[in-house]
């Protein structure tokens, strides 16, 4: 129990063997199901997801959980079977303790990236997309003293079979709509600033580059 409480998200139990981890204000859970191990030490853990209904934000999760977008969370809140990636990261050897730290891990990274995305929801319209090539491309689109900003992140490979653990897009563009007339120049310069931010986000690990490089570019577009 002390284990449990010291982790952020910590899991969420009512007997042994089940453990529940909350994302996105109970947008979505993930399940874990952990048997006590044999004699041989081995222990057997089976994962699925449940998703409900949303915006964009529990779009991104589902995509990063299910690795697609295709599955109609308003018909059906689960359970899902989470991704193979996933799975295999969750269940890579040890026992509970290493078991709990490692998932804590993995998905505190994947809550603070959509967290922030839901944050951005409740001023900007946000939309995600599926590219044919399984990438995903994150659309924010504000209005700032009547100049409209248009931001769009892409994770690479997001819906692809092998895709690698990366909760932080690895590109963004920038669209400047003013009502002054000519923006190219000031959506270069921002285009350059967001690149840039998000090549210093991406090295601190920062997993709400998101909603910070939207807010940034969104306050200096006017």
């Amino acid at each position: 129990e002390e284990i449990r409480s010291s982790l952020v998200p910590a899991p969420v139990t009512h007997n042994a063997s089940d453990f529940v981890y909350s994302l996105l204000d109970g947008s979505a859970e993930v399940v874990l199901k952990v048997e006590t191990p044999d004699e041989t030490g081995n222990q057997s853990v089976d994962i699925g997801c449940f998703i409900k209904e949303g915006g964009a934000s529990v779009q991104l999760l589902q995509a990063f959980l299910l690795g697609n977008l295709e599955t109609r969370v308003n018909e059906s809140v689960g359970p899902f079977t989470l991704r193979d990636i996933l799975t295999s990261l969750i269940v890579d050897g040890g026992g509970r303790e290493a078991l709990f730290v490692r998932t804590s891990h993995l998905l505190f990274r994947l809550d603070s990236l959509v967290q922030s995305v839901r944050d951005l929801e409740t001023f900007c319209f946000c939309n995600v997309s599926a590219c044919a090539n399984s990438d995903v491309v994150l659309s924010i689109t504000a209005q700032h003293q009547g100049c409209g900003v248009q931001l769009g992140f892409r994770f690479h490979n997001l819906l692809g079979a092998s895709w690698q653990y990366v909760v932080v897009p690895t590109d963004v563009t920038v669209v400047i709509a003013s009502p002054g007339g000519d923006s190219s120049e000031l959506t270069s310069q921002l285009q350059a600033k967001a690149s840039a931010l998000l090549t210093e986000s991406v090295a601190r690990r920062d997993p709400g580059l998101v909603r910070r490089i939207s807010n940034i570019i969104v306050q200096e577009a006017s």
